[in-house]
């Protein structure tokens, strides 16, 4: 995925994009979360190439419902008080930036598996969701 993404930026130097991925792809330093499986993220391929130029801004939620990879649904509610979700309040949504982010706030990955980086040094920002729905699935 690294390797074409840094293709097409390649080959539109000038213009500014937009790349949206998974919280676990666009992790500044996400090779410390698992260091035994010694993988990167694409963020860290991103700077080897582009040094500098990648911003991420993790969306989270603190409740709500989702699915999971085999598309079977499942709630959840994030009431980890030193958690990056709980910095909503009562706000429908906040965003913040990482100087805003305590530094000892952890971000939840697929809202069960709690994180060992913290949000502070994984990402320039967090959008954080008070409550978010699960995608409606349309088959043909």
């Amino acid at each position: 995925m690294a390797e074409k993404l840094i293709a097409l930026t390649s080959a539109y130097p000038r213009q500014r994009m937009l790349i949206m991925l998974h919280n676990l792809h666009i992790k500044r330093e996400g090779s410390r979360e698992r260091a035994a499986l010694k993988l990167k993220s694409v963020r860290e391929y991103f700077e080897e190439v582009f040094p500098g130029q990648s911003h991420s801004v993790a969306q989270l939620a603190r409740s709500g419902s989702a699915l999971h990879n085999d598309l079977s649904p499942f709630r959840f509610h994030i009431t980890d008080p030193h958690s990056a979700e709980s910095l909503c309040g009562d706000a429908a949504c906040t965003l913040l930036t990482a100087a805003e982010i305590p530094p000892t706030c952890t971000a939840w990955h697929h809202a069960f598996e709690r994180e060992t980086v913290t949000a502070k040094d994984q990402y320039e920002g967090c959008f954080i969701f008070n409550a978010v729905r699960s995608s409606a699935i349309v088959s043909s």
